[in-house]
């Protein structure tokens, strides 16, 4: 059972997005636990948390609950930078992702001029 007092995050998570998504127009990745290699916390359910902005403006952030998919996306020309990304559950949150209905925040998309 995971430590109430810790969060459980998996260590992969910002290298994961950042393979798949750094300096792209769009990326999409589901998000689940053999994505992210070993579970954190088997029988929690965890999220994706990621922050990042199309260059060179316009920070944003999403978070996607398990099993659902990341999708991020900058209007043309800019691109996608990610600065962080988080898999897992922190311990003093309640639980975010409880019901199949919840997905985090909607399809991510970056607005604005260079």
């Amino acid at each position: 059972m995971p430590n109430p007092h810790k969060p459980c995050l998996a260590p992969t998570a910002l290298q994961k997005v950042l393979d798949e998504c750094q300096n792209l127009r769009s990326c999409q990745l589901p998000v689940n636990s053999r994505v992210f290699g070993l579970d954190p916390c088997p029988g929690t359910t965890k999220y994706l948390l990621v922050s990042y902005k199309c260059k060179p403006t316009e920070y944003k952030s999403t978070s996607v609950c398990e099993n659902h998919e990341l999708k991020l996306h900058c209007k043309e020309p800019k691109l996608l930078n990610i600065y962080s990304a988080v898999y897992g559950h922190f311990a003093h949150e309640k639980n975010t992702c409880s019901t199949d209905r919840d997905q985090g925040m909607p399809y991510g998309e970056c607005k604005g001029n260079i």
